[in-house]
């Protein structure tokens, strides 16, 4: 974690990155314009106009809207703040902060936008009253190990808590509160391609555990692949209701991760199909992604398909 400085007055110096990020601070001349303000280690501002709100897509805004929601919002950022990295030329902020373009269109959106480098000393400072918090995923490690519980403690009821998954490009995926180490898990989403991860996910954590799923018929309950008391209250979290779930968007979410063609082979009754892979995934409470081998056989004829789903040894 980068060396800060902590003055008594770490709350106004705050409390003024917010004005200048909503265009009224006395550090240049208020003109109501938004900013990204970067707040380095050494209390110095660095500031980076929001993008014209009139400038930025539908798509973009939309995509904002979808996780931030349709209220302006007071998104506080966790990156690597170090000036001379943000002042090297050429592209130094972008590769101290591959989010800034992303950060410049929501503050130009109508967000309130302020970035610190997480240090414990102004770890509830700097997220006091916030609705949003951003962490870059490559800043986690130097996070203090209960950092989860003081944001939560300091942010506005109802925060929100993103990671800005380096690993997968522009990915924001939120994460939430757990009583499991290291206090945080990612958050479930429902349907057939998050529970398809989901499935997989339980299925990786053991060489030889196997699973099937056919068209038309319930998909398997997790909790029956599984006796480990610390996946079955991971699998107690799950939003799903399985009997909703649709047997065959999930084969197909599975052949999608393993590049196999959407309509998979011309099979004929009896013909079974087999394919190697290794799945991504990402465990809960781990920001990195690991790799897992899977066996699956295809089998079936038009749209009643079965596909056997095992874990192979490494």
């Amino acid at each position: 974690m980068l060396e800060v400085e902590a003055p008594d007055d770490l709350s106004a110096k705050f409390a003024l990155a917010r004005e200048t990020a909503a265009g009224r601070g006395s550090v240049n001349p208020p003109d109501g314009k938004p900013r990204v303000v970067i707040i380095t280690p050494g209390l110095a501002f660095v500031q980076y106009p929001g993008v014209p709100e009139d400038i930025i897509t539908p798509s973009a805004l939309a995509g904002l809207k979808s996780w931030l929601g349709p209220e302006n919002r007071t998104v506080t950022f966790i990156g690597f703040t170090f000036l001379p990295g943000l002042m090297e030329k050429p592209g130094g902020a972008e590769k101290c902060i591959p989010y800034l373009r992303q950060l410049m269109i929501t503050s130009g959106a109508g967000h309130n936008v302020v970035v610190f480098e997480g240090n414990p000393s102004r770890f509830e400072t700097g997220l006091r009253d916030s609705d949003v918090l951003l962490i870059d995923s490559g800043m986690l490690p130097f996070l203090q190990p209960d950092w989860m519980s003081v944001a939560l403690r300091v942010m506005r009821p109802g925060a929100r808590v993103f990671f800005c998954v380096r690993e997968k490009q522009n990915n924001v995926v939120e994460v939430i509160s757990s009583p499991q180490s290291p206090g945080w898990r990612w958050k479930i989403v429902d349907g057939e391609p998050s529970y398809a991860h989901c499935l997989l996910t339980i299925l990786g954590r053991e060489a030889g555990r196997s699973t099937t799923l056919s068209s038309g018929k319930p998909v398997p309950d997790p909790r029956t692949l599984t006796t480990d008391p610390v996946e079955l209250e991971w699998i107690s979290t799950f939003p799903f209701q399985y009997d909703r779930l649709d047997a065959s968007a999930v084969i197909a979410a599975i052949l999608k991760m393993a590049r196999v063609p959407d309509d998979g082979p011309r099979l004929i009754p009896g013909l079974k199909s087999h394919y190697s892979f290794d799945a991504r995934l990402t465990e809960q409470g781990e920001s990195g992604s690991s790799f897992c081998p899977f066996r699956l056989t295809l089998s079936g004829f038009g749209s009643k398909r079965h596909l056997e789903v095992t874990r192979e040894e490494f």
